[in-house]
């Protein structure tokens, strides 16, 4: 009975229509606002838009099929991997997304996962023999900024590129 429950769950969210429905809907939700929907009676201050447009009452998401999709998509673990120069989210290659700087840096944090990477290191890979002409601490702000906006659309962590304060930045997952 629970395993059809399930079966049905999956068949519903597989639909084209319904999960294109969904996926236009939370477009632009981060992780941390689909887990506070999951969760709205712990988080009633902080979804009072959710409240006002009625998608959540009494303490409830009113759509139950976006609640099975945001459970599966904050559930399932990704996957972020470097493959003969490809960048695979989940398996699939998502170089296409990246400029080629964006690609090139992301590339270097995946392959030096967990350790910081310093502001002149990034500057290296970003403009190589040009780093000190073109170097500059805002330029790589923006870099990194575009970085996690990207990946935040995959549904990936906000906290996938961290900062280390006078340090760098860091791909951590």
């Amino acid at each position: 009975m629970i395993q059809q429950k399930i079966d049905h769950i999956h068949q519903s969210l597989e639909h084209e229509s319904t999960r294109f429905k969904l996926d236009q809907i939370t477009q632009f939700w981060d992780y941390q606002v689909m887990q506070k929907l999951l969760m709205p009676h712990l988080h009633r201050s902080e979804l009072d838009y959710f409240y006002a447009v009625g998608l959540v009452k009494n303490k409830r998401l009113t759509i139950k099929s976006l609640e099975q999709y945001l459970r599966l998509k904050t559930a399932n673990p990704f996957s972020l991997k470097i493959q003969n120069q490809q960048i695979l989210f989940n398996g699939v290659t998502i170089n296409a997304l990246f400029s080629p700087q964006e690609r090139k840096l992301l590339q270097f944090m995946l392959q030096h996962k967990g350790q910081v990477i310093n502001r002149d290191q990034i500057a290296e890979i970003l403009w190589q023999d040009q780093c000190d002409e073109k170097f500059s601490p805002w330029a790589i702000e923006q870099v990194i900024r575009r970085l996690r906006i990207k990946l935040a659309q995959l549904g990936t962590s906000p906290k996938l590129i961290e900062t280390v304060p006078r340090q760098g930045y860091r791909v951590k997952y």
